[in-house]
């Protein structure tokens, strides 16, 4: 079992109290934590693809795709030598792509769209929702741009129900009935002008179907959504992945959830549940009461790290005691990541009770000695080597899937802050002060 959130368990009376919460799903289409706002359609120039038949009612449009089952279209990429081995086997490990899963026959997973200005001075959107790459007898749907809104009542309705009003598309991907998902399009999130992915008309997409259910742990709410995992268009159940958060009055929307697989452990108010799928069910089933649940973000304690420096020396917690840590994940392929080498140099001399540890992911060991050198990383790095357990490799452990990811941990080994940005570890570390 992988464990996330409880791998110490403290025994107590109360665990009786609570019993196995079953999970009767509800599907849903969504605008909730699942939904990737930021997930842009990506411009393609027009020699790139044989788009056939644009519609007549456009008077400019640019030809945008969305790769729906990335899962596929990263694997068909290293099959077709587009993409390396080594950067495949990352992909591999950072998204648990099961290639036994998939086909090495090319199979469409992408689908493709024009936006534009229609003629009558709208805008409009059509997708090739069968995925022959011809939009003849392909619906143009209009919209209006740019919104505009009554008054802040209007805008706040909007914003609550925007789900029903904004253009959808049914995509059909295979021969069978449910081989299909609805893709819904949103063109207002803002101008992306000076993006070259965006060019002229931006627009973000979804595949926002997923089941949720509320559930009571003693005195608190939680909410529990499902969706499917890398794929977008996963239907196993077992490949099924989960957003559990707690349910308050508060308006503001979450953010920096983590995503959870069946079989994970995770903590709610001190008690912890293990992610279950048994005879076609899904349940949370109640481990018992754990007042120091360990975790991988903001309010647990750091689990235990298996993997071992670069030079072979093994990790250990101990070393750290009475000292801040910040778990620094980079990787050589990813430069935004190396951006702020010199800001945490800096840091390190500023704070003396804080001990910065790297943890560099990547399949190429010379690589990452040699930026370790060339960026002059005087800290020690964590480095898991091809052949480590997956449960051991660092960006599975800690569920890091953008770079750089900063996970800063205090003297009692409680992860106090984790974040895409040093400024707000850095704003951390002086309040402290």
């Amino acid at each position: 079992m992988t464990c996330f959130y409880a791998c110490e368990k403290t025994a107590s009376k109360e665990e009786k109290q609570l019993k196995d919460i079953q999970l009767n799903l509800e599907s849903q289409l969504s605008f909730g934590h699942f939904y990737p706002q930021r997930e842009l359609a990506t411009s393609v120039k027009a020699e790139e693809v044989q788009l056939k038949n644009i519609p007549t009612e456009f008077t400019d449009y640019e030809i945008k795709s969305f790769t729906f089952n990335l899962a596929k279209a990263y694997y068909q990429d290293y099959k077709n030598g587009n993409i390396s081995a080594e950067e495949f086997n990352m992909l591999q490990q950072i998204y648990k792509i099961d290639t036994t899963q998939l086909s090495t026959k090319n199979t469409a997973s992408k689908v493709y769209l024009a936006i534009g200005e229609t003629q009558n001075g709208n805008r409009g959107v059509v997708v090739d929702t069968n995925l022959d790459l011809d939009l003849e007898g392909e619906e143009v749907q209009e919209f209006e741009y740019p919104i505009q809104f009554i008054d802040e009542d209007d805008e706040a309705f909007y914003e609550e129900n925007k789900v029903q009003f904004l253009p959808k598309a049914k995509v059909q991907y295979g021969e069978n009935e449910d081989e299909q998902f609805v893709l819904l399009l949103d063109p207002y999130e803002g101008d992306m002008t000076s993006n070259s992915n965006a060019e002229k008309y931006f627009l973000s997409l979804s595949i926002p179907k997923l089941k949720t259910q509320e559930f009571q742990v003693k005195d608190k709410t939680f909410v529990l959504e499902a969706k499917s995992n890398f794929t977008q268009v996963e239907t196993n159940p077992e490949q099924l992945q989960f957003l559990v958060f707690e349910k308050k009055d508060s308006t503001d929307v979450e953010t920096n959830l983590l995503r959870f697989n069946l079989n994970d452990t995770i903590n709610l108010n001190r008690y912890d549940f293990k992610l279950s799928y048994t005879d076609e069910e899904f349940s949370l089933e109640n481990l018992g009461f754990n007042e120091k649940p360990t975790g991988v973000n903001e309010g647990f304690y750091l689990p235990e790290i298996k993997t071992d420096y670069i030079d072979g020396k093994p990790y250990s917690a101990e070393a750290y005691k009475g000292k801040f840590q910040l778990l620094y994940f980079w990787t050589t392929w990813s430069l935004p990541s190396l951006e702020d080498v010199d800001k945490l140099k800096t840091l390190q001399e500023e704070h003396e009770k804080l001990a910065i540890v790297g943890v560099a992911i990547d399949a190429n060991q010379g690589a990452v000695e040699r930026m370790i050198a060339r960026q002059e990383m005087s800290w020690k790095t964590l480095y898991a080597a091809t052949e480590t357990k997956e449960s051991e490799k660092p960006a599975l452990q800690f569920k890091v899937m953008s770079f750089p990811t900063y996970i800063l941990v205090n003297e009692e080994q409680k992860i106090v802050k984790r974040t895409h940005h040093l400024k707000e570890v850095v704003e951390v570390l002086n309040n402290l002060n």
